[in-house]
């Protein structure tokens, strides 16, 4: 009993059908039976069920191959993408900046970005600068990245995702025409709101003061923030060097402050004795004139009897 494929209603491809006749033949030449010469015609083997089942395996094989490589084309074709909408997004903004907004992709890393919010005037943020990080999916611009921010500010926690309608904790509120540009812009404003959201604090208009006082010294001591922010390294650097020279002028100006009242109290001093060396001098004086006075007197009283006599 020979069996015939359904290859006529279904063709396959040249290349699959060879591998098929090869596989029967090697099959039936190990159960010492002939093969016939044509390929879709051939004698059967003494277990037909395992020799479909072989070739049922070998179809899912191949087809499950084909669905990997491409899901691996498109996956790889979504990065390419992402990669360069990335890299346009970052000429744009090197060539037109955002107002309190800086960021950089990381060298090692484009779907890894970092960025500087600067506090806006008028705010407890005002003065701080904040560092954080995005992470962008392959598959942007298609899929929204997730964000989170390293500098203490009084407002979102450090080191966790915050919940914006532009980040991956509402995927379904994702526009693709949103930029780099427009996600950061977004987050400021926000940040200069008080509405809560998953990943906020609460804190005093004090201590957000206070923490933006100190954030560019706390971001100077991360090691990536120095690296790809040089400019905020000087400018803290010039900060430093300017609290050092004021340091130094504050006690000079003291000393002198302090030693002006002490030259006045000095020559008052020297006023005051004078005028005591000069009421010495005249008690001193006062009682020999009197004494002469007195004795000038007594004498002409003693010589009056003489002149009667």
């Amino acid at each position: 009993m020979s069996y015939e494929f359904p290859f006529e209603r279904r063709p396959f491809p040249k290349r699959i059908l060879l591998i098929f006749s090869l596989q029967i033949t090697a099959f039936t030449e190990n159960n010492k039976k002939r093969a016939s010469n044509k390929v879709l015609n051939f004698e059967a083997p003494a277990t037909p069920i395992s020799v479909w089942q072989q070739l049922v395996d070998f179809v899912l094989k191949k087809i499950s191959a084909r669905a990997s490589n491409t899901i691996v084309g498109i996956s790889e074709m979504a990065e390419k993408s992402c990669i360069k909408r990335l890299q346009k997004e970052y000429r744009a903004l090197c060539k037109e900046p955002v107002s309190h907004v800086v960021a950089r992709p990381s060298p090692n890393d484009i779907l890894e970005w970092h960025y500087v919010l600067e506090g806006s005037e008028g705010t407890p943020f005002a003065g701080g600068y904040y560092y954080g990080k995005i992470k962008f999916p392959p598959q942007y611009p298609y899929k929204p990245p997730g964000i989170s921010m390293t500098t203490p500010n009084g407002r979102f926690m450090t080191q966790k995702k915050i919940c914006l309608s532009m980040s991956d904790f509402h995927p379904e509120s994702w526009n693709p025409m949103w930029s780099v540009s427009s996600i950061l812009t977004g987050l400021l404003s926000f940040m200069m709101d008080n509405s809560p959201t998953t990943g906020s604090v609460n804190t005093t208009v004090a201590e957000k003061q206070s923490l933006a006082k100190a954030s560019l010294a706390f971001n100077c001591k991360n090691p990536t923030f120095r690296k790809l922010f040089s400019e905020y390294v000087d400018k803290y650097n010039q900060q430093q060097l300017s609290e050092k020279l004021a340091a130094e002028q504050v006690p000079a100006g003291l000393s002198q402050e302090i030693s002006t009242p002490m030259k006045r109290v000095g020559e008052d001093m020297k006023r005051v004795d004078a005028v005591k060396d000069m009421r010495i001098d005249r008690k001193q004086s006062f009682p020999t004139w009197l004494m002469f006075l007195l004795v000038s007197i007594f004498g002409i009283v003693m010589a009056l009897p003489l002149l009667q006599l």
